[in-house]
């Protein structure tokens, strides 16, 4: 596989989780890597490999060149978080990232212009899709992994209400009382319903 960009996204569930969804081939979902909580790097798929980490998806760069199928001819990243737009991502995971963008770019050329890392979001926010969310820190990524700021902001795709109404919800409960799976379903379902 030629790596044309990297795809960043969150795994809504637990490290052990996501492995063993990642093990699962009924499952047909995998990432070339995942980063930990505490900034271990598991490399899940050899990188010449398609992995199923983008689904459907579509992007039109800034150049007006429309890209689909993503798996195709892209690196996935996911970063162990339950949901990127309500909780943060750590310090370590952060360097780790950083660390593995630049390893990446020295193998592949295309992934040292910013315009070819993306979040999810940005290629199935069509599809409800907002990882790595509100919380991840993009101005961070680009002025520690490239020379320049990308040609277009990165923004989530959650809006200002719908992170509002969340939030709220995550402050009234305890950690152990927040099932993300379904918070996780039912922000989907808003994404695309504010959408129409």
């Amino acid at each position: 596989m030629d790596a044309h960009f990297i795809i960043l996204h969150y795994t809504a569930c637990s490290l052990k989780e996501a492995l063993n969804i990642f093990l699962d081939p009924k499952a047909k979902v995998s990432a070339h890597f995942i980063i930990d909580t505490d900034g271990t790097i598991y490399n899940c798929v050899p990188v010449n490999k398609i992995a199923w980490h983008s689904g459907k998806s579509r992007f039109c760069d800034h150049k007006g060149k429309k890209w689909e199928s993503f798996n195709d001819f892209s690196i996935g990243i996911e970063l162990v978080n339950f949901n990127g737009n309500l909780l943060p991502y750590s310090k370590l995971q952060y360097q780790s990232l950083f660390m593995l963008v630049k390893h990446l770019q020295k193998k592949h050329p295309l992934l040292n212009d910013p315009d070819h890392i993306l979040g999810h979001e940005h290629i199935a926010g069509f599809r409800g899709k907002a990882d790595p969310g509100y919380l991840f820190d993009w101005k961070q990524l680009f002025s520690t992994c490239y020379s320049k700021q990308s040609s277009f902001p990165r923004e989530a795709v959650i809006s200002s209400s719908l992170l509002e109404k969340y939030t709220k919800q995550l402050v009234l409960k305890k950690d152990t009382d927040i099932n993300f799976k379904n918070l996780n379903l039912v922000l989907e379902k808003d994404i695309l319903e504010n959408k129409k």
